[in-house]
């Protein structure tokens, strides 16, 4: 893409566009690829919270960049300055604890695998269900 560059709108867009994906896969019993393209929409996510942060014309530090540039929810949260949003979340929900355990375990390594209809819609919940990850992050973004 020409002039193409990353912004906190473009992972927003990103992260929906991935969720209608997603239930498209699951339709089509896609199960391992609703499963791997799920993990983006967290990702995603993360990362517009991650932009958010960032104050125009500032250039971040080189390790805030490589940072910014993982698979690593973990390290996302951290950059994204949610740690005690999170922690606060899971606390106060148990359902949103429970979804975030079972979102966090994603990685991008899960393409190698074979996954079932019952991991790929467990995880969809997970993100997208009424206490899921991807409601409380776009309170975040």
């Amino acid at each position: 893409i020409i002039g193409w560059h990353m912004n906190r709108n473009h992972l927003q867009l990103l992260a929906k566009t991935k969720l209608k994906e997603v239930r498209a896969l699951l339709a089509a019993k896609q199960y391992s690829a609703a499963y791997y393209l799920s993990g983006y929409i967290i990702e995603c996510s993360l990362k517009a919270c991650v932009a958010k942060n960032i104050e125009r014309h500032e250039v971040p530090n080189k390790s805030f960049i490589n940072d910014f540039y993982t698979h690593d929810f973990n390290k996302l949260i951290k950059l994204a300055e949610l740690e005690t949003a999170l922690e606060n979340n899971k606390k106060s929900n148990i359902k949103f604890a429970q979804n975030w355990k079972l979102s966090k375990d994603w990685n991008e390594s899960s393409r190698y695998f074979i996954h079932s209809k019952t991991n790929a819609n467990g995880l969809y919940r997970a993100i997208n269900g009424r206490d899921g990850v991807l409601p409380w992050l776009k309170k975040h973004w």
